[in-house]
């Protein structure tokens, strides 16, 4: 569908660049052989971003994405929800593993912290509202108001500094509640995550389009994990060019 199109990484304009790129990996895997899981032991995996991304039950897609992934290389790995600011301090400082879900704009003051380069999902961030009056097109246009955010999303944290108040929580469902009761006058939150959540919450808030930006999302791993960064590369764009990572995404997210 035109949802998996823009939300996936394997565009048709960038999957010969991925093609190319497999092959490389490929051949810089011929270098090295070793037993992974053997060698690395259980890896932590974190992530912040919550349903319909991550889902305790295990039907999130980031949570079908890393088990195909770890499978396919017989990695043993736990995957848990953490708060976003938290999750970055805990892998940064080694205590965690590897953090899935997050745009590069983390890695100016975390630099323990190195990239799989493989962009795993587009985030749409997207301004909500209830207001009907409040008309928001850019970043800048914040400004005035009272912004909700969550805390630790490093490219909203750049982009709202000249609002009027900015207000961080951590949670998808709370953030949104604000916005609802009239405790923020606009929430920022990634497109696919917001629906979701005012769905389920059964609030009536508005969709302001188009996103305020549209950036790509990694798998970060701490550098004492450099090693396994070819990989998970090649997991990853073999996984795109197979075609189970659009049915992955497609039978979590069941877009409409």
């Amino acid at each position: 569908s035109s949802n998996l199109g823009t939300r996936i990484a394997l565009s048709g304009e960038n999957r010969k660049l991925n093609a190319a790129l497999l092959m490389l990996v490929l051949f810089c895997g011929l270098l090295q052989t070793r037993p992974l899981s053997a060698a690395e032991g259980t890896l932590m995996v974190t992530t912040s971003v919550g349903v319909p991304l991550y889902v305790e039950d295990g039907s999130g897609f980031f949570n079908r994405l890393t088990a195909e992934l770890f499978r396919r290389l017989d990695i043993d790995y736990q995957l848990s929800f953490m708060p976003a600011q938290r999750s970055l301090v805990s892998t940064n400082n080694g205590t965690t593993d590897v953090i899935i879900g997050r745009t590069a704009a983390i890695e100016k003051k975390l630099p323990n912290l190195v990239r799989v380069p493989v962009n795993i999902l587009d985030f749409d961030f997207t301004a909500y509202t209830k207001d009907p009056a409040i008309r928001i097109d850019r970043w800048d246009s914040l400004n005035p108001h009272i912004v909700g955010i969550i805390n630790g999303w490093k490219i909203v944290e750049q982009n709202v500094a000249g609002s009027r108040e900015v207000v961080k929580v951590n949670e998808f469902g709370q953030l949104l509640t604000l916005l609802d009761k009239g405790r923020v006058d606009v929430a920022i939150l990634d497109r696919v995550m917001g629906e979701w959540t005012f769905r389920e919450l059964g609030l009536e808030l508005k969709i302001n389009k188009p996103p305020l930006t549209s950036k790509p999302n990694f798998i970060y791993l701490h550098k004492k994990h450099r090693d396994l960064i070819p990989e998970i590369t090649s997991a990853l764009l073999q996984m795109q060019q197979d075609g189970s990572f659009d049915a992955i995404y497609a039978d979590a997210i069941k877009p409409e």
